[in-house]
């Protein structure tokens, strides 16, 4: 009956083994795929990836954890197959001893062949399938950790460009806000000084301003006065060329004075900038 019962589980035992062993088979594959992976890499860490590489590896975070953990729990249960194994082959062992006292005229060293081959056999086989998978849930773990790393080394090289692009475009801004200050300093500039000298030149003119115009001619032996333009007798040509020496004389006094007042100005909008 024990016999029996022990054949009964070893049945199950066979079919389970060979499920491992045609998953080594298949897994085989598997391997050479996720060194390829981890190869392939470890060669591109240098290389920028592209939105839909970075998309495709952020996936892989998310499904090869659960492979992972699968994989960890299919180990586990491999190993509870070799502890079962032992139970049996010891539980077998102690069976037969018992038998054998009690029958001890009879040769039952054929039925010993399971517990010193068959079972041993079985054992050697699980502890290499687990030495065999789990080299392999090492080469998964590092292809997840190597996935990890370079999403992150990515993202960072990433949000360090998009800072340094912000910095850029601020730094850009503050360039043209202060180019901008600049050409409305000179606009106001501008129109203080063609303003004021304008203004003086207008105020110059409208004034008794011809006395000391004379008195500059008459040093310089000019001969001439504005009083004598509208009379005939005194000529076409002296009286246009003192009406535009009397000209230039009041434009001159407005671009002084609006030279004075911009200079004013330029530095009082200066000290107000800093």
């Amino acid at each position: 009956e024990a016999c029996a019962t022990t054949q009964s589980q070893d049945k199950t035992t066979d079919h389970r083994l060979e499920a491992c062993a045609t998953t080594q088979s298949q897994d085989k594959t598997t391997d050479h795929r996720l060194e390829a992976c981890a190869t392939a890499q470890s060669q591109d860490n240098q290389r920028s990836l592209s939105e839909a590489e970075l998309l495709d590896f952020k996936n892989k975070l998310r499904i090869l954890p659960k492979l992972d953990l699968n994989y960890s729990d299919l180990l586990g249960q491999l190993e509870s197959y070799s502890l079962t194994m032992k139970i049996n082959a010891q539980n077998y062992s102690e069976k037969l001893q018992q038998l054998q006292e009690k029958l001890p005229k009879d040769d039952l060293r054929i039925l010993s062949v399971f517990s010193d081959k068959i079972s041993h056999t079985y054992q050697e086989q699980i502890k290499i399938n687990l030495s065999y998978f789990g080299h392999s849930s090492g080469l998964l773990y590092k292809a997840i950790s190597s996935i990890r790393g370079i999403v992150e080394i990515e993202q960072a090289e990433r949000d360090r460009a998009l800072e340094q692009a912000l910095r850029d475009k601020e730094e850009a801004d503050r360039a043209r806000d202060k180019q901008a200050e600049k050409q409305e300093k000179r606009q106001q500039l501008w129109i203080t000084f063609v303003g004021t000298g304008l203004a003086v030149s207008g105020i110059s003119s409208q004034s008794d301003a011809k006395q000391p115009l004379e008195a500059i001619l008459s040093k310089l032996e000019w001969k001439g006065s504005l009083d004598d333009c509208p009379k005939p007798e005194a000529g076409l040509y002296p009286c246009l060329s003192y009406s535009v020496v009397f000209v230039l004389f009041h434009i001159l006094i407005g671009v002084g004075v609006g030279a004075i007042v911009a200079f004013i100005v330029d530095r009082i909008i200066n000290r107000r900038s800093k």
